[in-house]
């Protein structure tokens, strides 16, 4: 052993979660104290806050931090992000003097943490296209739905109009039709939705909360895109001349 590395290879620094993991009540309590490091004694003379070693999905883990001269392999450095390349050319000039036998290789922590959720990106982003499609088809869908009400209508429009009905209440006609399919399709999806998000977020330790403000915004967002959807188609409806509405059709 190197006399440099005497000063931290018989003492160990422990987090916040270790100390409460070895039953201490508090943080001065485990000053001092020995613990068995590869079956050498070593006194614990810190401790440091608890601090994430691995991606938000897992939970906080208890952590010894032993620093060991030989046993370096990589090295953590703060560097201001202004004349990044030539401070890393220098970095690796040194690098080279003192460690000539290994090979200088680097990477950044930002790119090392975004790589610890590649996998959620990757779902996220299926998602998001999944979700896109089934809008468009529940859209297109709609719309025909509507077109055939119209259709079907003509002559009911027709009369409306002659007796002084005004485009908004002809919308409004058709919005109300659906605003009773919105509610039913809300309140049977709700509870199913909710269930399985929960299952999804129990796999992750940091996660947030299914509040009501989550799926009120759901149904906000989808009575918007029907709204849309059928307002446009039921305005060309109600904008019709009611003599040819009711000259046409059933």
């Amino acid at each position: 052993m190197k006399l440099e590395d005497r000063d931290t290879v018989y003492s160990v620094v422990v987090n916040e979660k270790f100390v409460a993991d070895a039953g201490f009540k508090s943080n001065i309590d485990i000053i001092g104290q020995e613990l068995d490091f590869w079956g050498k004694l070593v006194p614990v003379i810190g401790v440091v806050k608890n601090f994430n070693t691995t991606s938000l999905d897992k939970p906080l883990e208890a952590v010894m931090l032993v620093n060991d001269g030989n046993s370096f392999q990589n090295m953590a450095i703060r560097i201001k992000p202004t004349d990044m390349q030539e401070t890393i050319a220098n970095i690796k000039v040194k690098w080279e003097n003192a460690f000539p036998e290994y090979i200088f290789k680097y990477t950044f922590m930002d790119q090392q943490i975004k790589d610890l959720y590649k996998g959620e990106q990757r779902i996220t982003a299926f998602l998001k296209i999944l979700t896109l499609i089934t809008i468009v088809i529940g859209c297109l869908g709609l719309f025909g739905l509507v077109t055939y009400m119209a259709n079907h209508m003509r002559k009911e429009i027709g009369v409306r109009k002659v007796h002084g009905a005004s485009s908004a209440s002809i919308i409004l006609l058709f919005t109300n039709e659906f605003a009773k399919l919105i509610l039913i399709g809300f309140v049977l999806a709700t509870p199913i939705a909710w269930y399985f998000m929960n299952i999804v977020l129990n796999e992750f330790a940091y996660k947030t909360t299914l509040g009501p403000m989550i799926f009120i915004s759901g149904l906000g967002v989808t009575s918007i895109i029907v709204i849309l959807t059928v307002g446009f188609r039921s305005y060309k409806a109600s904008t019709t001349n009611p003599v040819g509405l009711l000259k046409s059709g059933e």
